[in-house]
């Protein structure tokens, strides 16, 4: 592929992702690439303003939703599992990935969703 971010790219991620997620295997346990980007989708750059108390914005509770997805009640900034935060490090985190983990941000919470109304109504 041309970028790292390309779009075919960046759909390939999402349905691995989104097919992880549907066969029920966790976040923690999938490939290491997708593993970061995944982190990096949850814990966006925070920038502190003061020492004890960092500035959030939009992508932080886009993050947040979608770290409730994959684990219910995990929707506050010390809830999110600690292997997210360790990897998204700004010292760990790989900025060649950013892009990747924007758009799962943007896009996975719905694509999971997509798939769980496919799947209702197939049962019915």
């Amino acid at each position: 592929m041309s970028t790292p971010a390309s779009i075919a790219e960046r759909d390939e991620v999402l349905n691995q992702m989104a097919d992880l997620w549907q066969y029920g295997v966790s976040p923690q346990d999938w490939p290491t690439r997708l593993r970061q980007i995944f982190s990096q989708a949850c814990w966006p750059n925070v920038h502190p303003r003061l020492p004890i108390r960092p500035v959030l914005g939009p992508e932080h509770a886009k993050a947040l939703l979608l770290v409730g997805v994959f684990w219910p009640g995990h929707t506050t900034l010390e809830r999110v599992p600690n292997w997210i935060k360790d990897l998204a490090d700004p010292d760990v985190r790989d900025q060649e990935l950013a892009i990747l983990a924007d758009h799962v941000r943007h896009h996975l919470g719905r694509e999971i969703w997509v798939r769980k109304e496919r799947t209702r109504q197939l049962d019915r």
